[in-house]
């Protein structure tokens, strides 16, 4: 008698799973709302085939917008090599050696006013 209201709850229940494919956690849709499409879902194998074809499909999708997104393969050769500007002294001991801030800048700014 004390298992009667949690069984007559259970019995007021659909046998069989409802899902809705289109649908992704959390849902934009109301509780109240109708939802547009529906699967009943019979038994676990059923379940199990949804859900293998489920992650196949979006595995195959992602591995697609990954692949799309990747550089464009180009011949070898064919790219033109972009050389860094650097200026190297004549003389090795030509380079200045600072070991301060302010020398620094002012070196900086020398070599602005040079080029």
């Amino acid at each position: 008698f004390e298992l009667t209201p949690a069984i007559h709850q259970l019995t007021q229940r659909p046998l069989q799973l409802t899902l809705c494919p289109g649908e992704t956690y959390p849902t934009q849709r109301l509780n109240s709302v109708t939802p547009p499409s529906t699967m009943a879902v019979q038994d676990m194998a059923q379940m199990a085939t949804y859900v293998y074809d489920y992650y196949i499909t979006k595995v195959h999708a992602m591995k697609t917008a990954f692949y799309d997104a990747q550089k464009v393969w180009t011949k070898p050769a064919t790219h033109r090599l972009v050389q860094p500007k650097r200026n190297i002294p004549a003389h090795p001991g030509a380079d200045l050696d600072t070991d301060s801030e302010e020398e620094e800048e002012r070196a900086k700014e020398n070599d602005m006013e040079t080029n």
